[in-house]
């Protein structure tokens, strides 16, 4: 069960069905976007009959992916598809409001946009709390390497490793929660 926070262009979607079709696994995806406007370009482009070309920097993320990956660009395309329509790859909409109903997961890709616009992602109670529904094993990831985050993970249990940043950023946090 994996949940992504913040669909931007749709890559740890993408990587997922990348990942899952080569170790020819299934999983569940919860993908939170509060722009329905991502939500629909992302469902759209993968649902319409649309060449890669056609499908713009998804066709790119695509071809990135089967590449790094090394499977087919059409059977990744095809397994996003399948995966929309089956609702194992699910977009939604606000998190804070979902994030109740949720029981686990085993991974999360933390990628709340800042504390400025969205306060109640950053609470450092909140987080606690919504951390320890990780289970056991579980993983986050977050570009974020905040105070108020690495302690939030250390009280939910996770240990904490900060790593070097990419695309501009300082650090970014990996936690892993122990078996």
């Amino acid at each position: 069960h994996i949940l992504s926070l913040g669909l931007g262009l749709g890559y740890i979607e993408i990587l997922a069905a990348a990942f899952s079709l080569r170790a020819r696994k299934r999983y569940y995806l919860q993908s939170f976007e509060t722009i329905e406007g991502l939500r629909d370009q992302f469902r759209n482009s993968f649902l319409s009959e649309s060449s890669f070309e056609e499908k713009g920097v998804y066709g790119e993320i695509l071809q990135r992916a089967s590449e790094l990956i090394q499977i087919p660009q059409d059977e990744l395309n095809l397994r996003i598809k399948n995966d929309l329509e089956a609702e194992s790859l699910l977009l939604q909409g606000n998190f804070v409001d979902e994030a109740p109903q949720i029981i686990s997961f085993d991974v999360l890709c933390y990628d709340a946009f800042s504390k400025k616009t969205s306060p109640e992602l950053w609470d450092e109670e909140w987080m606690t709390s919504f951390f320890q529904k990780g289970s056991p094993g579980s993983c986050i990831s977050s570009y974020a390497s905040n105070g108020p985050f690495k302690r939030a993970l250390t009280r939910a249990g996770y240990q904490v490793e900060v790593l070097e940043g990419f695309q501009g950023k300082r650090n970014r946090t990996w936690a892993l929660k122990p078996l």
